[in-house]
C-alpha cells in the first residue's frame, strides 16, 4: 500500500504547480513583484494558504516563496509600513509551522526530544523515500 501511496504522492508533486497555486489564492488580494519565485513542495500547500488569508490585507508585494534551508522561506515588500509588523509575523508563523511539517504528505513530523528535524520529511515519508533512492533532506534537489 505505501507503494501505491508514494506513486501517488510523486504524480500529484509533478502535477503541482505552485505558482499557479499561489496566483489563484492571491487573485485580487495580494500583489507580485517583477520576477517572483514561488516553488515549494506540495505538503505545505496549507502553511501557504494560511499566510495568504492572515496577510491579504496587509498591503504586501509577495518577492518569493521558497522551500530554503529545510523551512519555508517568504519575501514580501510592504506596501504600507503601518501593517508590515503583522505581514513579517505571518512569515515567521509560515516558516516555523514548516519545520514540523512533512513537505511530501503534509501531515506532522513527530521529533523526539523537542528537537527540530533536519529532515524535511515525516519517518513515514522518509522510509519510502529511501527505497526510491532519496535521502529527504534538502539534498534530494541536486
Amino acid at each position: 500500500m505505501s507503494d501505491l501511496f508514494n506513486l501517488e504522492d510523486e504524480l500529484e508533486d509533478a502535477v503541482f504547480q505552485p505558482e499557479a497555486f499561489v496566483r489563484d489564492l492571491c487573485k485580487d488580494k495580494i500583489t507580485f513583484g517583477y520576477g517572483t519565485e514561488i516553488r515549494f513542495p506540495s505538503g505545505w500547500k496549507t502553511i501557504v494558504q494560511d499566510f495568504i488569508d492572515s496577510t491579504h490585507s496587509h498591503s504586501i508585494g509577495l518577492v518569493q516563496i521558497t522551500d530554503r534551508y529545510q523551512q519555508l522561506d517568504i519575501r514580501f515588500e510592504p506596501l504600507k509600513k503601518t501593517k508590515e509588523l503583522a505581514a513579517w509575523r505571518a512569515v515567521e508563523e509560515a516558516r516555523l509551522k514548516s519545520r514540523s511539517i512533512c513537505a511530501c504528505c503534509g501531515q506532522e513530523k513527530h521529533t523526539r526530544w523537542g528537537k527540530r528535524s533536519l529532515n524535511v520529511l515525516c519517518e513515514t515519508c522518509i522510509k519510502d523515500a529511501g527505497r526510491l533512492g532519496k535521502t529527504g533532506t534538502w539534498l534530494d534537489k541536486y
